[in-house]
């Protein structure tokens, strides 16, 4: 097992080189994963100190959650399957830990769902306030046409 203050990565049974580092940086993408809010995104992948190691078979990568994020509910982590493709990681919360299976290691977003609520609001009074105002210059063209 590789780890470091923010992440550990287990490969089983496969088990990685000993001399190898764990390396977590920003993601090198920036993907747009519908219906959620992106919190945390992170690279985790693994060197000889010089170039990157491939892990071979189904890795556990335990990610911890940052600070600021930790008292929210419905976390998901999205990868890159091996066709490319964002999915959801079904990551499980173990205390502030968010704990996932992959079989690569790339970028991974750290997000929850977007809530529309406010959003759906503004637009539910924006629509009252327009329809007053309509009534309102329709109740003066009837009172101006009747006198």
């Amino acid at each position: 097992m590789l780890q470091d203050a923010y992440a550990s990565v287990d490969t089983g049974e496969g088990g990685i080189d000993p001399a190898a580092v764990l390396v977590i940086t920003d993601a090198k993408e920036d993907a747009k994963i519908k219906d959620f809010t992106k919190l945390q995104t992170v690279n985790i992948s693994v060197t000889d100190g010089e170039k990157q190691i491939q892990t071979q078979g189904k890795i556990t990568v335990r990610l911890l959650v940052d600070e600021e994020y930790r008292d929210y509910d419905n976390l998901r982590v999205f990868g890159y399957d091996s066709d490319g493709k964002l999915t959801d990681l079904n990551a499980e919360r173990d205390g502030d830990y968010l704990v996932f299976s992959t079989y690569g290691l790339s970028d991974f977003f750290v997000v929850t769902p977007t809530d529309y609520t406010g959003w759906i609001i503004g637009v539910v009074v924006g629509a009252v306030v327009v329809l007053a105002l309509a009534a309102g210059l329709v109740v003066m063209i009837v009172k101006k046409r009747e006198a």
